[in-house]
C-alpha cells in the first residue's frame, strides 16, 4: 500500500510540473507574440510601387531602412532607370547591396538573376528579410562577404556615426571613408574579403552582365581585383560610385575601365549635399 501511495504521489507531482510547464510555455508564447507585434509596429512593412503593376515590400528594421525604401525611386533616378533597362533574365551583381534596393528592383521588374553582396551584418539581415518578404529567394543569392584587391581576412570597420540596418559609410581593410579620411570606428568585424575574379573562379558562378559597385571608398581596389571579369565581353555595363574630391583615385578607376574596353556613358551625382561629391560613373563596353 505504501508503495502504491508513493507512486501515486509521484505521479501527481509530475502532473503538476507538467501543467506548470505548459502554462509557463503559454505565457512565454504570449511574450514572444507581443515582441513580434511591437517589432511590426515599430518597424512596419513598406510597400513601394515600382511601375507596370509591380510593387516591392521592405521590412523596415530601422528609420534608415524606412528612408531608403521610401526614397528608392527618387534618390538615384539614373541608377533606377539603368536597372529597369536590363534585358530579361540578365545576371546582375550588386556589390554593396545594403538592404537590397537595386537587387529587389532588378529581380522584381526584370526577372534578373541577382548576386547581392553585403558585408555589414545588420544590413545583411535586413536584406535577407526583404528578399524573403518579396518571395524572391529563387532570384536573389546573398553573400555576407566584402570584395577587395586581394583575397584575405581583414577588418570591417563600422563607422560610429552610421550604425544599424540601412547604414553606409563603413569600410573594409581600414577605417577610411569615401573621401579618404579616417573615421572613428565603433567596432571591427573580422570579415572575408575576396577579389571578384577569385570569387567567380572558385565558386563557378556566372560572370555578370551588369555590375554595380557602391562600397564607400575602396571601389578602385575592387576594380583592380577584377581584371579578368572586366575584360570578359559578357560584362556589358558597370556603375561605380566614385568620390570626385579624390582626383587620383577617380582618374585611376576611369583609366582602368577604359583599358578594359569600357567608355563613360554618363555621370550622376548621388546626393544634393555640396560637401559630398559622390558620383555614379556609368560605363558601357565599346
Amino acid at each position: 500500500m505504501r508503495i502504491y501511495k508513493d507512486k501515486t504521489f509521484g505521479m501527481l507531482i509530475a502532473q503538476c510540473f507538467s501543467i506548470a510547464e505548459h502554462q509557463t510555455a503559454k505565457q512565454w508564447s504570449k511574450v514572444f507574440l507581443l515582441r513580434y507585434w511591437i517589432a511590426n509596429k515599430l518597424f512596419p512593412v513598406i510597400r513601394i510601387e515600382v511601375g507596370s503593376g509591380d510593387h516591392i515590400y521592405f521590412k523596415a528594421f530601422s528609420l534608415l531602412t524606412a528612408g531608403r525604401a521610401r526614397n528608392m525611386l527618387s534618390k538615384e533616378p539614373a541608377t533606377t532607370a539603368w536597372v529597369k533597362g536590363f534585358e530579361k533574365d540578365a545576371v546582375f551583381w550588386d556589390i554593396g547591396a545594403n538592404v537590397g534596393i537595386y537587387s529587389l528592383l532588378a529581380a522584381k521588374t526584370r526577372g534578373a538573376r541577382v548576386y547581392a553582396f553585403e558585408p555589414y551584418p545588420p544590413n545583411f539581415d535586413n536584406l535577407i528579410a526583404n528578399i524573403s518578404l518579396n518571395k524572391l529567394t529563387e532570384y536573389v543569392s546573398t553573400f555576407c562577404v566584402a570584395f577587395a584587391e586581394k583575397t584575405c581576412v581583414d577588418g570591417f570597420y563600422v563607422n560610429r556615426n552610421w550604425q544599424g540596418a540601412g547604414a553606409s559609410g563603413n569600410a573594409f581593410g581600414s577605417a577610411i571613408d569615401q573621401k579618404g579620411q579616417a573615421f572613428q570606428a565603433a567596432e571591427r568585424i573580422s570579415t572575408l574579403g575576396m577579389t571578384i575574379d577569385h570569387f567567380i573562379e572558385i565558386f563557378d558562378v556566372p560572370c555578370p552582365n551588369y555590375l554595380k559597385i557602391d562600397v564607400d571608398g575602396i571601389e578602385l581596389n575592387i576594380l583592380k581585383g577584377a581584371s579578368k571579369t572586366l575584360s570578359n565581353p559578357t560584362l556589358r555595363s558597370v556603375v561605380v560610385e566614385l568620390e570626385e574630391s579624390r582626383d587620383s583615385e577617380t582618374s585611376a578607376a576611369v583609366a582602368l575601365m577604359k583599358a578594359a574596353g569600357f567608355r563613360i556613358d554618363g555621370t550622376h551625382r548621388t546626393t544634393a549635399n555640396a560637401d559630398n561629391l559622390s558620383t555614379n560613373y556609368h560605363f558601357v563596353r565599346g
